[in-house]
């Protein structure tokens, strides 16, 4: 429902923070922590973002699924100061994704439709980089 597109609760700050530290004390330095751009503004996705930059790791951004494809014009300003790149997946990290995707029932019709939608939304966005798109903080040059 509409309803969970809001900001996040002022008392998720503090969940915020045990992620932070969770994900602090967990990581390793040779680790690249994947976190959602937060398209969309799904508060799950605000959450968890805020608390993987909190952390001052190396960090890559994916554009949430489906509200990329719903609202394509969103991300050129939510990426203007990152860098992209291709992540290649294969067709069985294709397969893998959509079953992932598939697991949260519940969500599915809310966010694609239906599960057959999901499955050929998710591969056509696949299928043109024939991978997923990440973007990465742009280094400040000297």
């Amino acid at each position: 429902s509409a309803d969970i597109f809001v900001p996040p609760h002022v008392d998720d700050m503090l969940l915020i923070e045990d992620i932070a530290s969770i994900l602090g004390e967990k990581i390793l330095d040779e680790d690249i922590l994947v976190c959602p751009l937060a398209l969309g503004s799904h508060p799950d996705h605000v959450i968890v973002r805020d608390a993987a930059e909190r952390i001052r790791h190396p960090l890559r951004y994916y554009a949430d699924l489906p509200y990329l494809l719903r609202y394509p014009e969103a991300i050129s300003e939510t990426t203007e100061n990152l860098v992209s790149e291709i992540c290649s997946l294969s067709e069985i990290d294709l397969l893998a994704w959509q079953e992932a995707i598939a697991a949260y029932e519940t969500q599915l019709m809310m966010l694609f439709g239906s599960k057959e939608i999901m499955l050929s939304e998710i591969e056509q966005y696949w299928q043109t980089n024939r991978g997923i798109q990440l973007w990465k903080i742009r280094k400040k040059s000297s």
